[in-house]
């Protein structure tokens, strides 16, 4: 589930950038990849609640990974709006 929702996500995150009125950068980007890691986490811990139930897919899947995709999502959002990187947007 988590790798499948993972070539998806991109998909997701787009959309939701090029929809969303805010006007810091760095806001707009955070939020964009959060709710995109959002899907992620939502669709992957559903897949993985058919074989380890909803609490074991939560406590798996999501918990011990909410830390460093915060670092993650607070490390990109700042790089993205950095000059050098807006030609890859």
């Amino acid at each position: 589930g988590y790798l499948f929702f993972f070539f998806v996500s991109p998909f997701v995150i787009r959309p939701i950038y090029d929809r969303l009125k805010i006007e810091n950068e760095q806001l707009r980007s955070f939020t964009a990849m959060g709710l995109g890691s959002l899907v992620n986490f939502v669709f992957g811990a559903a897949y993985l609640s058919l074989f380890v139930g909803v609490k074991g897919a939560i406590m798996v899947g999501i918990a011990p990974f909410i830390i460093g995709d915060f670092i993650k999502l607070v490390f990109f959002s700042k790089c993205l709006t950095q000059k050098s990187l807006k030609q890859f947007l």
